[in-house]
């Protein structure tokens, strides 16, 4: 599998057959095209020397910014009291295209080979609106392909006295923590309080060694208070 991510020049051509991106450079002006399966994009920017960094970001940005949280649906999980299982789940990938220069990042372009589903986490009235995504339950590290689908493990943890079942989980994407190389993960951790309320948040730590670490969308939006490290699913946890 030939991957698109990594760090390059002004003068560059990435192709997997699926993803096209080309960089070149005239006159202290870059031109950046890209086809990803027939949807074509083409930039220009006033830079003289730079780079251009490609990699995974959080997966809740198309078509449009229509929410921040992420829904994961997988096969249900049951889970016996003050018990710990780590699992490992799928999540959608989108690609993020960046511009460093001048001390300076700037988003450049986003997409994605995957058709994007959305779902409501609550009710109407004061629900979520999320990025869903299903997912197959696995308990090893799963094979996917890194231009399509990142692995999750989840460290699920029952502290309540009773038997729980689990089979979807929702996350703020504000606080997910991309890492990637021949493939793409994120670790994250779901403490289950009852049977209906659970918390999840994220690990900031690859899931194998010598992974890179992805810029993050919005830590490059540099919006002023936008920080959570916690949600908490209080609509039910199936």
């Amino acid at each position: 599998m030939v991957s698109v991510y990594g760090t390059y020049g002004y003068e560059a051509t990435i192709g997997t057959g699926q993803i096209n991106l080309f960089v070149t450079q005239r006159s202290g002006m870059v031109e950046y095209s890209r086809d990803c399966a027939g949807s074509t994009v083409k930039k220009h920017v006033a830079s003289e020397s730079g780079r251009i960094i490609v990699n995974p970001i959080e997966p809740v940005n198309l078509p449009e910014e229509v929410t921040r949280f992420l829904e994961i649906q997988f096969d249900p999980l049951l889970l016996e009291p003050s018990s710990r299982q780590t699992v490992y789940l799928t999540f959608p990938i989108e690609i993020g295209v960046f511009i460093a220069a001048q001390g300076d990042v700037h988003l450049l372009d986003i997409f994605s080979l995957n058709q994007p589903r959305y779902s409501l986490y609550g009710l109407p009235d004061w629900g979520y609106i999320t990025r869903w995504h299903r997912s197959a339950l696995h308990h090893e590290i799963p094979a996917t392909d890194p231009l399509r689908e990142g692995v999750l493990a989840l460290e699920i943890k029952n502290d309540a006295s009773t038997w729980v079942e689990v089979s979807r989980a929702v996350f703020d994407s504000v606080g997910m923590k991309i890492y990637y190389n021949t493939f793409v993960s994120m670790w994250a951790e779901m403490r289950v309080i009852n049977s209906t309320v659970a918390e999840t948040n994220f690990f900031d730590r690859p899931l194998v060694h010598g992974m890179t670490r992805s810029l993050e969308h919005y830590t490059i939006l540099k919006i002023p208070g936008l920080h959570r490290e916690e949600f908490l699913m209080d609509a039910g946890l199936n």
